[in-house]
C-alpha cells in the first residue's frame, strides 16, 4: 500500500439524518483504528460521546456508517486516525524475504510519523494561541495599570491643589477673622465645661450610699413601737357588689379583713330604661327577646323565667296561673286529691230549696233543717 503524503482529521456537522461520514484516507485496519467522537464545536470543542466500532458504527468502503443517525444538530462528528505505535513484525534468518509484511511495517511507520507530526503541529498551534492570549492579557494588564497610575496621579494632583487652596485661605485670614475663630473655639470649650459640670452634679446624686436612706432605727423593736403602727385589719380586704333585680340599683361596699363594713355603701342607679329599646316574643324558640340601644339582643327562655317565678311564689303571693295540678305532682300548690276533697265538702254545705225529711246525714241540707226545727221546739217549751 502506498501511503499518501497528507493526512487530516474529518469534521462533519450533524444533520440528524446523515448516517454515512466519509473518511477516504489511509489507515491500518489490522494494527490501528479510527476514533469517532461527537464534540460541541468544529475545533476546540468538548467531547460529548466517544462512539464504539461495531456497537455504534462500522467501516464500509473507507466510510464510517452509523447504525442510527446522530441527532444533536448543534454538535459535530470528528473522525481521526490512531495507528499502533509498536513493531509487530519479526524477520528470521534463512527465510524468504516477507515483502508484504515489510511494506505494511513501512506503511505503519509512515502513518505514525504523520500522526506525530500532526500532533506536534496541533501542539504548536495551541501553544501559539495560548501565547497570543497570554500576550493579550499582559497587554491588557499593562494598559489597566497605566490607566490606574494616571487616575492616581490625577487624584494626587487634585488633592495637592485643594491643599494649596486651604493653605492660601488660612494665609488670607485677617486678624479679626482669626480672633473671631479663636473666640468661637473658646466659647465651645466653655459650653463643654458647663456640660461636664452638670454631669458631675448628676454623678453626686446617684452615688449616695443606701444607708443614708434606711437605718436599723426605722424598724420597730418594742411593743410600744409595734402598737403605734396602723391597724392593718382596717385595710380594705374585699369589695362586695350587689344588684337589685327589681330596681336595678348597684350597691358597692368595702369590707375589711374581719368582714366589717368600711365607710358607707355607695349605690349606682343603672339607667336600664335608656339601655333597653324594645322587647318581643320569639314563638320559634319560646323566648323573650330584649333589644338594647347598642343593637345587641338578650334572649331569655320563657321556661327559665317561669321556673324562676315559681321559686319565688309564697302563700301570700300566688302568681302561678295554673294553681291546680291534675296530676300527682307535688310542685303545684293544690293537688287533684285535695281539690276533690274540698269539692265534696263544698257540695255537702250547699242548701237546696227542697229539704229532705228524716235524713240520717246531719251534714246534708235536709239534716241541718230538721235539727234547726227540733232546736226551735225545745226553746219554745222552755
Amino acid at each position: 500500500m502506498t501511503v499518501s503524503s497528507t493526512y487530516t482529521d474529518k469534521v462533519y456537522q450533524i444533520t440528524g439524518a446523515t448516517t454515512v461520514f466519509a473518511w477516504g484516507q489511509d489507515y491500518d485496519s489490522h494494527y490501528g483504528s479510527l476514533v469517532v467522537t461527537e464534540e460541541t464545536a468544529a475545533t476546540g470543542g468538548t467531547v460529548v460521546t466517544t462512539y464504539v466500532e461495531g456497537a455504534d458504527y462500522y467501516i464500509s468502503n473507507g466510510d464510517v456508517v452509523f447504525n442510527t443517525a446522530p441527532s444533536d444538530t448543534e454538535h459535530y462528528i470528528h473522525i481521526t486516525r490512531d495507528t499502533y505505535k509498536g513493531q509487530p513484525v519479526e524477520f528470521h534468518e534463512g527465510e524468504d524475504f516477507p515483502a508484504e509484511d515489510f511494506e505494511n511495517a513501512l506503511d505503519r511507520l509512515a502513518m505514525v510519523a504523520q500522526e506525530l507530526t500532526k500532533g506536534l503541529a496541533n501542539e504548536k498551534s495551541e501553544r501559539e494561541a495560548a501565547d497570543t492570549t497570554l500576550q493579550q492579557n499582559i497587554d491588557n494588564e499593562t494598559t489597566t495599570r497605566a490607566n490606574g497610575d494616571l487616575l492616581l496621579q490625577n487624584a494626587i494632583n487634585t488633592e495637592s491643589t485643594r491643599a494649596q487652596g486651604v493653605e492660601g485661605s488660612l494665609s488670607n485670614l485677617t486678624t479679626t477673622n482669626k480672633s473671631n475663630l479663636v473666640g468661637a473655639i473658646n466659647e465651645v470649650d466653655g459650653d463643654v465645661s458647663s456640660i461636664n459640670s452638670t454631669l458631675d452634679s448628676f454623678g453626686d446624686i446617684v452615688t449616695h450610699d443606701a444607708d443614708e436612706f434606711a437605718t436599723p432605727s426605722d424598724i420597730p423593736t418594742t411593743a410600744e413601737e409595734v402598737g403605734a403602727l396602723p391597724d392593718t385589719t382596717k385595710y380594705t380586704a374585699n369589695l362586695v357588689v350587689s344588684l337589685n333585680s327589681s330596681t336595678y340599683v348597684l350597691t358597692i361596699q368595702l369590707k375589711d379583713q374581719n368582714g366589717d363594713n368600711i365607710g358607707t355603701a355607695r349605690t349606682v342607679d343603672l339607667p336600664l330604661e335608656n339601655i333597653i329599646v324594645s322587647g318581643s316574643y320569639d314563638t320559634a324558640t319560646k323566648s323573650l327577646v330584649i333589644l338594647l340601644d347598642n343593637g345587641d339582643t338578650i334572649t331569655i327562655p320563657v321556661g327559665d323565667l317561669v321556673d324562676g317565678l315559681q321559686t319565688e311564689i309564697t302563700d301570700s303571693n300566688k302568681l302561678d296561673a295554673d294553681l291546680i295540678d291534675d296530676s300527682t305532682s307535688t310542685k303545684k300548690l293544690v293537688t287533684a286529691l285535695e281539690k276533690s276533697t274540698w269539692d265534696n265538702k263544698q257540695s255537702a254545705l250547699t242548701f237546696d230549696t227542697t229539704p229532705t225529711p228524716n235524713s240520717t246525714n246531719p251534714v246534708t241540707s235536709g239534716g241541718l233543717y230538721n235539727i234547726i226545727g227540733d232546736v226551735v221546739t225545745l226553746i219554745n217549751a222552755l
